[in-house]
């Protein structure tokens, strides 16, 4: 019943996402990450997965926008949490990188803070 809207913006790119669902949208220009601010965001498992490998940047970009886009779709965080933001039940993810962005769509069901839990 009626239309969710989430907008986000990073450096020359702007994204908006309209849906009949809840949804939170995030873009982020790619660019270099200090392992520090790594640790800070991501949890132990996380930062594995982010460091291993030759690409860090990108797969670091892919757990920020999605912990962005999934704290836009259920108003849970804040910000300097997100190494405790877990992905909620009912919850469709999708990742895209292109032109030096990475986005992440995050749409579905979720509780808004505050809700009771079922």
């Amino acid at each position: 019943t009626g239309l969710y809207v989430s907008v986000s913006h990073s450096g020359a790119y702007v994204v908006c996402a309209v849906d009949d669902a809840p949804i939170g949208v995030d873009v982020e220009t790619v660019r270099d990450v200090d392992e520090k601010f790594m640790r800070r965001v991501c949890s132990e498992e996380e930062l594995q997965y982010v460091l291993r490998g030759g690409d860090r940047e990108r797969r670091f970009w892919e757990l920020w926008t999605a912990k962005e886009a999934v704290f836009k779709l259920t108003g849970r965080g804040p910000l300097l949490r997100l190494s405790k933001l877990a992905l909620p039940e009912n919850v469709t993810v999708c990742y895209t990188e292109k032109y030096g962005c990475a986005m992440t769509v995050a749409r579905g069901e979720a509780q808004k803070e505050g809700e009771d839990e079922k």
